[in-house]
């Protein structure tokens, strides 16, 4: 992808609604990250700006000019980890398998020193005159291509005084999941997880409601790991 010395400037943000999310695969040892969109577009301008070291990203699937049946696509590439993809579509916009329209897919393996990286865009929807304005970003934490160990997180929030709790897990191989909560006599009171999960970073909600106030325990058995924590209920 050739380097150019012009800079572009950036872009002035009307909003900062959500328009655009991103999609990580978490499976593939490559560590590629597709942006995508919800809704059909006809034109769109972003400015991904990668954080890091290397600042190392490449866009996959285009030259510096790509013209085809989907339309007409420009990527530029420059200094300090910044990138500019500019799309008009025709009509025949490439999908993926939860009916998305991909905007672009980067290269983001796990040998490179990759920091957050932010998508700042302008598009226009197919049949609308209005161009919206807006920003994503992705964490550092997302963008490893799979976990490198079992990890059992503390849950947040901790203590809770609400209904739900969040308990997040990572899995660096597929494993049978048993997620379970106990209360401090060590009765059980809940399974949240139990069956064959695949590698990945998982969150469970862990509902309260009928639940007193007081010390619980929840234990993570994933293959031969198993990890025990505690989280406190305040009502």
């Amino acid at each position: 992808m050739p380097l150019t010395k012009n800079k572009p400037k950036p872009m002035v943000l009307v909003n900062n609604s959500p328009f655009l999310e991103y999609l990580i695969d978490l499976l593939k040892d490559n560590g590629i990250c597709t942006i995508v969109c919800d809704e059909n577009l006809n034109f769109v301008n972003l400015l991904i700006q990668v954080e890091g070291s290397n600042n190392d990203v490449s866009i996959h699937g285009s030259d510096y000019w790509t013209c085809d049946g989907n339309g007409i696509v420009l990527t530029r590439s420059y200094k300090n980890g910044l990138i500019e993809l500019a799309a008009v579509y025709l009509g025949k916009n490439k999908i993926n398998k939860n009916g998305q329209q991909v905007l672009a897919s980067l290269d983001v393996s796990e040998n490179k020193d990759i920091g957050k990286i932010t998508v700042e865009y302008k598009a226009r929807l197919i049949g609308e005159k209005e161009i919206k304005y807006g920003k994503t970003a992705i964490s550092d934490e997302d963008l490893s291509s799979k976990p490198k160990e079992f990890v059992l997180y503390q849950n947040k929030p901790n203590p809770f005084d609400s209904t739900t709790t969040t308990i997040e897990y990572h899995l660096p191989v597929e494993a049978h999941v048993k997620l379970t909560v106990y209360n401090i006599s060590g009765q059980q009171v809940a399974v949240l997880k139990n069956h064959v999960e695949n590698i990945g970073r998982y969150t469970v909600i862990w509902d309260s409601s009928d639940m007193p106030s007081g010390i619980y325990l929840y234990r993570l058995k994933a293959g031969n790991f198993t990890e025990t924590k505690k989280m406190l209920l305040l009502k």
